[in-house]
């Protein structure tokens, strides 16, 4: 039996249809995700505020890194290099 070369498959690119059908899906989410925290209790919305901007500091602290030290990144702090 002799079998065929599997085929390749080609990359699908994005089309800006299918992108914005994404991005309104997303935004819906977004304004019901913003209604239910809006109608939560105090308490609630503090703490999920708070756990936010933590993730927000730690995702720019990260960016920054990866983009002025990016040695950092691949090497531990704990090896010394010679």
């Amino acid at each position: 039996m002799d079998r065929a070369a599997p085929r390749k498959r080609r990359r699908r690119w994005i089309t800006f249809a299918a992108a914005r059908r994404l991005a309104r899906m997303r935004w819906r989410e977004f304004r019901m995700m913003k209604k239910a925290l809006a109608t939560s209790p105090p308490v609630v919305r503090f703490s999920i505020v708070t756990v936010l901007v933590l993730l927000m500091a730690l995702a720019v602290n990260w960016f920054y890194h990866a983009i002025k030290k990016p040695t950092e990144l691949c090497v531990p702090a704990t090896v010394t290099v010679p």
